[in-house]
């Protein structure tokens, strides 16, 4: 069967993606804490670069472990955006990455995927 090309959905698509990158920063955080505690830095200095107790900066590094098994589309959608685009900037091949995963992955289709909905739809 040969499907041809949606313009629509791709643009469609590709701006829910644009929101999606400026939505993520708790998932970057997560990740620069996670990369930090690897590098060796304390959770002290963790825990005075984000501005939090040593308590929250743990449980940002706890909650990167829970995310990387998480078997959850959303989740796993979400972290990949916040690992492509890890500095909240983008260009053409990070939005070709990321397009890329949400057409492989067909989460397009779940109803979570869209902020706004299409007028047909409400």
């Amino acid at each position: 069967m040969n499907k041809s090309f949606d313009v629509e959905e791709y643009s469609r698509i590709s701006y829910q993606i644009l929101i999606d990158i400026s939505r993520v920063w708790y998932y970057r955080k997560l990740i620069t804490a996670k990369v930090m505690s690897d590098d060796g830095v304390s959770l002290e200095e963790i825990a005075t670069y984000f501005k939090v107790s040593q308590a929250t900066a743990g449980k940002y590094i706890a909650k990167f472990h829970e995310i990387m098994e998480s078997k959850n589309a959303e989740v796993n959608y979400k972290f990949f955006v916040a690992l492509t685009t890890i500095d909240d900037r983008h260009d053409n091949k990070d939005m070709d990455k990321i397009r890329e995963y949400v057409y492989k992955t067909e989460i397009y289709k779940e109803d979570w995927f869209f902020i706004i909905k299409r007028k047909t739809e409400t």
